[in-house]
């Protein structure tokens, strides 16, 4: 078979080639036929045969007959090719037939192998590498030879020539042809050219020599192999579009060059991973030349006009980022780097770029930034939330204690009492930014959250005329481990959010329970869960809805859209909720309402009871160590305490605390020491005291909440836990607790 170069396919496997042979591995003692109607199709073919020729230092000849060699001179010229210049250092010929062959027009195979011999030979001689024709066959027509002896001159010609320097196309006009003899004809070719493709021929069986005998046998067995090759090559390109395709698909970047004339841009090219990244393959660009510009988006496009306006006039530029809107609709961002080409006075001719798509990376960037903004915030919560407790700590601690020394003035009791309710909800509201500040979790138990949404709809907030609830829960709901009085916020905030967003117009809140098993089979659903047994709580309504701009911030806190909101409801739910170990999320769109979906990890045990608490405050006389760096929480601390029949001692830093119970001669059995202060905090103080008083009991208080990240506190020494604000019966129960505790 003759030496001819062939392409293989990525992927194709045991190197079985590819049908498509490109023209630059058209190699010297390659013979094709091409079967042509018209003389473009000529052209397709021809003029990448001659360039790649000219390219490889070879002599290239074309024999006209159908055509005149003016017709094909055109043609050369019109394909950027330099006919003349060729012709004149002997690289290029372009005769008519009977040029080389005479006015005979002789149709004998050994005087045309003579001729064809004789030229290589000079071509060789001359320096060239081999010498490369392109025959049209239409002369042999005139003299008529026998059906068998065209098909005998093709043969012969094939065998010669895969031991010359020589490769050659003969050109057969289907027109003037007749099908039998093209077939047979194309037979005795090991590869066909048609319509500017070349292609490896599956029924080529190479002569074993010159005018041999036919050997149908041994043809059969050529064939049959011919056949399974290209059936595997055929496989082989298969698999390897398919990988083009996948590989394509995961581009994220691509190139393009846009030439430019006078000052303008003439013509662009874009590479093939512009399909993967823009939407649009390199020939819609080919064919719409304003289509990039119509894509950027549209609050980006004057400053991308800009940033073009200085490449255009040669400027170096940073890679620009922008948006651009995909053949699907969706927003995408590019990063979009530009590199200047200048000619020798310094003008620009063209620039090459490099498009990426950043789309995933910005996603990252923003939901890092929200995570930061969410964390800042927490933490500005946080210290808004322990400052606060301190402050409403004071105020329901000397109302408590007026109360007890107002017992006679009815008056004053429920003004007292008004005081110390509105304490108490400023304490709430302190928790709710406590929880969104992931401090630790509340008091714990086993709940059942159908038990908690029945509790829940009784509020008087959520009687609403124009509002109507539906319940669609799970009867065999699994239970989940929390607070109740936290979960019972979740809900509650959940439904306020949905009554407000129907508060005009009216609609339905659906509340909806039920149990799911998270695994790998639905990641998107409840991405920051792990794998196992939940309980999901819907409240879906059917108000306004949020636009994404809204939906993006919706748990922010301090974010509303309501005029006299305070931002925090969505806020502390989503803080239980993280704190809980679990997931919420929000579904929403302009007109189609908000579905908001708590999940929470599944519990096996049983419920249990909330411990009931006696009514009476009891009281003590033994000395109580009260450190705390603010100086309001030290005095309302000191008075109630006082009150209750104890003796205390007060300090405002663990420094003066470690001074004070290393001098004190009396015994000090219990210490309340907050938590978080500054230099030195409460669980730092902890084994300063336990050095010093070995007996001492040790009572933590702050407005974070008691949860399993404390545990160890507990082997440490601290015996009791405060929640701030702290009601004076607590305290005094809990200081009563733990003296009496063995």
């Amino acid at each position: 078979m003759a030496a001819l170069g062939i392409e293989t396919p990525m992927g194709a496997g045991n190197g079985k080639p590819s049908l498509f042979v490109p023209f630059q591995k058209i190699n010297p003692s390659d013979h094709l036929c091409l079967i042509y109607e018209t003389l473009p199709e000529i052209l397709l073919t021809v003029i990448p045969f001659i360039r790649e020729g000219l390219a490889q230092g070879e002599c290239c000849l074309y024999l006209a007959d159908d055509n005149t060699p003016a017709m094909i001179l055109d043609a050369l010229r019109a394909a950027s090719l330099n006919p003349e210049a060729e012709i004149a250092s002997g690289r290029l010929r372009v005769a008519a037939t009977e040029e080389l062959f005479g006015e005979a027009n002789r149709f004998d195979t050994d005087y045309m192998l003579q001729k064809l011999e004789e030229m290589e030979g000079r071509c060789l001689e001359n320096g060239f590498k081999a010498l490369r024709f392109a025959w049209e066959m239409s002369w042999v027509l005139r003299e008529n030879p026998p059906f068998y002896k065209l098909i005998e001159h093709e043969a012969n010609l094939t065998h010669a020539m895969k031991d010359k320097a020589c490769a050659g196309i003969c050109m057969y006009n289907k027109a003037r042809f007749s099908p039998d003899v093209l077939l047979e004809i194309i037979r005795t070719h090991p590869f066909v050219a048609y319509r500017g493709r070349v292609c490896r021929n599956v029924y080529y069986v190479p002569p074993e020599g010159p005018a041999c005998p036919p050997n149908p046998a041994r043809e059969v067995d050529l064939l049959l192999q011919n056949i399974m090759e290209w059936e595997l090559a055929d496989r082989g390109l298969r698999e390897s579009e398919e990988r083009y395709r996948r590989l394509l698909a995961s581009v994220t970047s691509y190139t393009y060059t846009v030439e430019m004339r006078d000052g303008k841009a003439a013509s662009t090219g874009h590479g093939p991973g512009c399909l993967t990244v823009t939407g649009y393959s390199p020939e819609d660009y080919a064919q719409m030349p304003y289509l990039w510009f119509s894509m950027i988006y549209d609050e980006d496009r004057e400053l991308v006009l800009r940033h073009l306006d200085k490449v255009q006039h040669g400027e170096k530029t940073p890679p620009l980022e922008h948006r651009i809107r995909h053949r699907d609709g969706s927003l995408r961002w590019i990063r979009n780097s530009f590199y200047p080409h200048l000619d020798s006075q310094d003008r620009l001719i063209r620039y090459e770029g490099v498009v990426e798509d950043i789309t995933e990376r910005k996603r990252a960037e923003k939901a890092q930034v929200q995570a930061s903004r969410m964390e800042a915030t927490a933490t500005l919560a946080g210290g808004i939330a322990h400052d606060f407790n301190n402050l409403m700590m004071s105020v329901m601690g000397n109302a408590e204690l007026l109360k007890s020394q107002l017992r006679d003035n009815a008056e004053a009791q429920e003004m007292l009492g008004d005081i110390s309710r509105i304490a108490a909800r400023a304490g709430e509201l302190a928790h709710q930014m406590l929880a969104f500040a992931q401090g630790g979790k509340y008091q714990n138990r086993r709940l059942n959250l159908n038990e908690i949404i029945h509790q829940t709809l009784h509020h008087r907030k959520l009687a609403v005329s124009n509002v109507r609830f539906e319940l669609h829960q799970e009867p065999a709901l699994r239970l989940v481990e929390g607070d109740p009085t936290q979960i019972g916020q979740v809900l509650l905030n959940l439904l306020l959010n949905a009554v407000e967003a129907m508060e005009d117009r009216g609609g339905t809140i659906a509340i909806r329970t039920e149990n799911i098993e998270v695994d790998q089979g639905r990641p998107d659903r409840f991405p920051d869960l792990k794998p196992g047994s939940h309980v999901s709580m819907s409240v879906k309504d059917t108000g306004c809805g949020m636009s994404a701009e809204v939906l993006a911030r919706a748990f922010e806190p301090f974010f509303t859209t309501k005029f006299q909101g305070r931002g925090l409801g969505l806020a502390a739910a989503y803080g239980i909720v993280k704190n809980h170990g679990g997931n919420i999320s929000v579904q929403s769109a302009v007109g189609a309402g908000s579905t908001f979906t708590v999940c929470l990890p599944a519990k096996e045990a049983q419920e249990e009871p909330l411990p009931s608490m006696p009514l009476d405050i009891p009281t003590g006389t033994e000395t109580v160590l009260v450190v705390d760096d603010d100086p309001i929480v030290l005095s309302v601390t000191e008075k109630v305490l006082s009150h209750l029949g104890y003796r205390v001692l007060t300090c405002p830093a663990s420094e003066e605390a470690i001074k004070l119970v290393s001098s004190f001669s009396d015994d000090i059995p219990v210490a309340l020491l907050d938590m978080f202060m500054p230099q030195m905090t409460g669980t730092e103080l902890l084994p300063h005291l336990k050095a010093a008083r070995p007996g001492i009991k040790v009572i933590l208080c702050s407005g974070y909440v008691w949860d399993e990240t404390m545990r160890d506190l507990e082997r440490s020494g601290v015996d009791a836990f405060l929640e701030k604000p702290v009601q004076m019966d607590i305290l005094g129960r809990t200081i009563r607790r733990v003296l009496d505790k063995k």
